[in-house]
């Protein structure tokens, strides 16, 4: 909107209306202050409420429960191994030494090139490489067995993404025109092996690079021959797999078919328990209805049920999006909210039987089950004559032996070339400890509570110690960690609960801010923000509930101990600083403000008598954190969430409703600045038509016009 004001009257109106708007704004200054202060004290809520469940969720948590204490340490006497220490662990000197580190199995191919004596990229085709005939050759890696075929259309990018998909790690090097092969875990039970399946097979290998075979590895296998000891196992042991596959497959069926009996009687059980809703609801000829009609008619009254209390539940959610606090029918509309929902719960209550319905299994699910189970039925006919059938097993593993051993018989005959390809087996890790000998597929040991890792190889007759013993220090720095946080946090609310009052003080408008230097106004605004929770209820509550928890007595054995009776206790009051008179240190302690020159009782103790110390701290922490918990944990929707130690609703609808009051002040404010431009320019236009008016009478009588 443009205005155009004190053309004739020569008045300044943008600068009196701003002074006459002065008095109005002051309200809206005054709000957005109270807002800000608001937020400020929000802020500063969450501040400290993170701080507090760091210290609930941590430590608190932690040193309530005894096996926080049964703490260990080891001493290892050579850094050839390393070692954690669990609490089981037992104290005393163990002897080691490491005969074996774990082995990752690995294969470098050797340098391949096309047949033209270019390079190989990842996208060359394997007909480039002289492979044009299809073969097949099988990977294992650890338990996986997997058959890879190869053929002169595929690409070394297929091959490698094959061998990945057989369960190695698996890569092309087009710069130095090799395959790189491992297995996925260390130790033998992970490592990987090739093997032709095929004359065709075993030319891709070599032609690949991976073939790190030679002659020898087939020469076992070509000297079996047909009805000696080793050829009637290598077939009994083909059979067993063979049939060990299909027993497994009936197996599974058996299994399938049990875990659906009975699904045609749940589906009588259940038909009954409709007929009798039915009835129940005042359904007629119910017992002449068919078995789908039932299901049809409790359908639809489930389809009913469901559609109305959508409706009323959007009914109330809408209710309470509408209601607004500073309506002058608030109270009604909160009354008639509460109408609904008590409407709500007694159609629920009045139809439980639907509601009950409703949570069980469709019947439909037995009906497909039965379906399923009946199907069952001649299937596990079928396999039981597929595995009792052993003249078959024994026949097709005849036929796999046989194949087995002509093709290794050629292979002797024909030689095999690894072409240059490098084979690492991959090796179990072992150690002794204490004369025991221990394998992994890994160098990480678990052994009675103890974590070792072998780092090195042991020399010759070289021993490593390892000495176990109590973590006291473990102990004690857990405990004056405890403090550290506690002292902290505590320190921190009487800062704030004692802080000095602000109440001349009030957030800065931007014109004030403006007339001021940025360290005014930081000094300003921090006076105020020291002084937010002063004297707060909900601060003074959750402080208080943590001190008492501290100072109140535990009993151990019989006998009523308190932290003082550890050489922990608080700075005499008048020497304290006033915020850190509920702040405990300990006796002797280097960090300590009671002086490192006492004795530390509390270290001595845990030396002494770890027992004690751990029964009257866990005790204690229970204390606090149940006290802590009843705070924290407690909820209100009118008034707090859970995990808050304040009131984070009630003064987040506080904040809500001042954006509220500011909207409708500024409206009003707009409004009363439009009807004042609109008066001065009602006195503009009438003194333009004054001024006209003169002007053509003095024009008349033949005076000059000024």
């Amino acid at each position: 909107m443009i205005r155009v004001t004190g053309m004739h009257s020569g008045l300044d109106t943008d600068l009196i209306i701003h002074e006459l708007m002065r008095g109005h704004r002051a309200k809206v200054d005054t709000i957005k202050g109270n807002q800000i202060s608001l937020q400020w004290k929000q802020d500063a809520w969450k501040e400290l409420n993170t701080k507090a469940l760091r210290l609930f969720n941590g430590v608190v948590n932690q040193m309530r429960f005894s096996d926080a204490y049964a703490r260990k340490t080891s001493r290892v006497s050579s850094d050839k191994a390393t070692v954690v220490t669990g609490q089981a662990a037992v104290n005393g000197v163990q002897r080691l030494t490491i005969d074996n580190l774990a082995k990752t199995g690995y294969l470098t191919g050797g340098e391949i090139k096309q047949t033209n004596g270019e390079n190989v990229a990842a996208t060359t085709q394997l007909s480039a490489l002289g492979i044009t005939e299809a073969g097949s050759f099988t990977v294992k890696s650890g338990s996986r067995e997997r058959e890879i075929n190869i053929h002169g259309d595929m690409r070394v990018s297929d091959v490698v993404q094959q061998l990945r998909s057989a369960g190695v790690n698996a890569n092309f090097d087009a710069a130095n025109g090799r395959f790189f092969i491992s297995s996925q875990t260390m130790g033998t039970a992970g490592d990987f092996s090739l093997t032709a399946n095929n004359a065709e097979g075993l030319d891709a290998l070599m032609k690949l690079g991976i073939n790190y075979h030679n002659a020898d590895n087939y020469t076992e296998l070509a000297a079996v021959t047909a009805g000696s000891d080793k050829y009637n196992a290598l077939v009994d042991a083909e059979a067993a797999r063979l049939k060990g596959i299909e027993e497994a497959k009936l197996t599974a069926f058996e299994n399938e078919f049990a875990s659906l009996d009975g699904a045609d009687g749940k589906i009588a059980a259940r038909l009954a328990v409709y007929r009798e809703y039915l009835e129940a609801a005042g359904e007629t000829g119910v017992e002449t209805m068919s078995n789908d009609a039932v299901v049809a008619a409790v359908t639809t009254r489930i389809n009913a049920y469901n559609s109305e209390i959508e409706s009323r539940e959007n009914a109330i959610e809408a209710a309470k999006q509408a209601l607004d606090p500073d309506a002058a029918t608030y109270e009604d509309d909160k009354a008639a909210i509460v109408l609904l929902e008590e409407g709500l719960t007694a159609y629920k209550e009045e139809n439980a039987a639907t509601t009950a319905l409703i949570k069980d299994n469709d019947i439909t699910a037995y009906a497909i089950d039965v379906a399923r189970r009946d199907e069952l039925m001649t299937i596990i006919s079928e396999q039981e004559l597929v595995v009792a059938n052993d003249g078959d097993f024994a026949a097709k593993a005849t036929e796999k032996v046989d194949s087995d051993i002509a093709f290794a018989i050629w292979a002797v005959a024909n030689g095999t070339s690894s072409g240059g390809a490098t084979r690492i087996v991959g090796e179990d890790a072992q150690i002794t400890l204490n004369g025991a000998v221990f394998t992994n597929s890994s160098n990480i040991f678990n052994i009675n509570g103890l974590t070792i890792t072998a780092n090195q190889l042991t020399a010759a007759g070289e021993e490593i110690t390892i000495t176990t013993e109590d973590d006291t220090d473990g102990i004690y720095n857990m405990i004056k960690n405890f403090f550290s946080e506690y002292n902290a946090l505590i320190i921190e609310m009487d800062r704030l609960y004692n802080a000095n009052s602000a109440r001349d003080f009030r957030p800065l408008t931007d014109e004030e801010k403006d007339a001021m230097r940025e360290s005014e106004v930081e000094e300003w605004e921090n006076k105020i923000k020291d002084s937010l929770l002063r004297r707060d209820s909900s601060l003074f509550n959750f402080s208080n509930a943590m001190k008492k928890a501290m100072n109140d007595g535990v009993t151990i054995n019989g006998k009523t101990m308190r932290l003082s009776d550890f050489g922990i206790d608080v700075l005499p009051f008048f020497n304290a600083p006033q915020n850190e008179r509920n702040a405990f240190f300990i006796d002797g302690d280097d960090d300590s403000l009671l002086g490192a020159g006492k004795p530390n009782i509390l270290k001595e103790m845990i030396a002494s008598n770890p027992q004690m110390v751990t029964d009257f701290f866990v005790a204690l922490s229970r204390n606090l954190h149940t006290a802590m918990d009843k705070i924290i944990l407690d909820r209100n929707s009118n008034f707090k969430s859970i995990n808050t130690i304040y009131n984070d609703r009630q003064l987040q609808r506080e904040y809500d409703n001042m954006t509220k009051a500011i909207e409708r002040q500024e409206e009003r404010i707009n409004r009363i600045e439009d009807k004042y431009y609109k008066q001065f320019t009602a006195m503009e236009v009438a003194m333009a038509k004054m001024q006209s008016s003169q002007s053509a009478i003095m024009g008349l009588i033949g005076m000059p016009m000024r």
